[in-house]
């Protein structure tokens, strides 16, 4: 199979990594708008659970976004002159075998097969991340 048909196997919107980008930044807004407000009444001494667990909850919810992202979305490109980093959007850069048949798979090169594993790898670890992000939540929650 060539590349461009694997490609063409895990097309994407494009539009969906900006989307979760936008929904991830304007948390992270809320987030630290609630951190700014309570380091102004309370200051660091007077934290609480509650807000110790939405700390971890931002850092779990920002490994989840990157893990997604590098997993169907963002290609990491390095500019040789300066060795400066440029992110791309591109809806099938790794890639999951999430949506693939057994018979897709069975067609696959070793190379296309090694970057559906690499993108599947991404995409069990975001899953990690984001259970460890809503029980983050949860945490907050019970510590309110």
């Amino acid at each position: 199979m060539a590349p461009e048909q694997l490609d063409n196997l895990l097309e994407r919107d494009p539009l969906y990594i900006k989307e979760l980008w936008g929904w991830g930044a304007a948390g992270a807004v809320v987030m630290l708008l609630r951190f700014t407000v309570r380091l102004r009444i309370v200051g660091y001494k007077g934290f609480q659970g509650d807000d110790f667990f939405m700390i971890m909850a931002f850092i779990m919810g920002t490994i989840c976004l990157v893990l997604v992202s590098l997993s169907c979305g963002v290609t990491i490109l390095t500019s040789s002159p300066r060795n400066e980093y440029e992110l791309t959007f591109n809806p099938d850069s790794n890639g999951t075998s999430i949506d693939l048949t057994e018979n897709q798979i069975n067609v696959l090169s070793d190379p296309e097969i090694d970057r559906l594993v690499y993108g599947s790898k991404l995409q069990e670890a975001a899953w990690y991340c984001y259970t460890a992000y809503l029980w983050c939540l949860k945490g907050a929650l019970l510590f309110f």
